[in-house]
């Protein structure tokens, strides 16, 4: 049967598609890898994406030293980072932390203090913006916004509180909660 070139992609296309490839791949990887300063020596626990009602509103993803998070250990150090698909006033970001404190039942008299901090620190997002909380070990917890350091809260129960808002067991998103834990409950 003689070689019938229509069959076949063209050079051409077989170069475009293996770029394609090349690039898909390229933006996986570069998912995989934490893009805040000070997240360089941890691995991923897990990714999902908080929707409401149909709409996404931001992709978050856990990143701890060891890969796996500690729901018991408090106090290890943790990355989370969002990047948000919509625009959030930073009122409303400290307004939904503050709320989630209170439906979650924590009511640790310096949560006050806290939001009043937050609200020094979190900027207004849009859609593209990242936040990183990055919570070490028994310290302070820093946040990044698209990568430039923008703060710090130095209380070291402030941290494992804010993760709380995702992590808890009664977190209002059971679903991104698993995600994050890397399937864990």
């Amino acid at each position: 049967m003689p070689y019938d070139s229509s069959n076949y992609p063209s050079r051409l296309g077989r170069t475009l598609m293996l770029a394609g490839i090349a690039l898909f791949s390229l933006g996986s990887a570069r998912a995989m890898l934490p893009p805040s300063p000070g997240t360089e020596s941890l691995n991923l626990v897990g990714s999902g994406e908080l929707r409401w009602f149909g709409l996404s509103i931001y992709e978050a993803s856990l990143w701890t030293p060891e890969g796996q998070f500690d729901a018991v250990n408090r106090h290890q150090q943790v990355a989370l980072i969002i990047d948000y698909a919509r625009n959030i006033p930073s009122d409303k970001l400290v307004h939904s932390a503050r709320t989630e404190w209170q439906r979650l039942g924590i009511r640790d008299p310096r949560t006050e203090q806290w939001c009043e901090q937050v609200a020094l620190i979190w900027p207004d997002v849009s859609p593209g913006d990242q936040i990183t909380t990055i919570v070490e070990k028994g310290g302070p917890t820093r946040f990044f916004f698209n990568q430039r350091e923008i703060g710090t809260i130095t209380d070291p129960d402030f941290g494992p509180a804010l993760l709380d808002i995702w992590l808890h067991p009664d977190s209002r998103s059971e679903k991104l909660r698993r995600a994050l834990t890397g399937g864990r409950s």
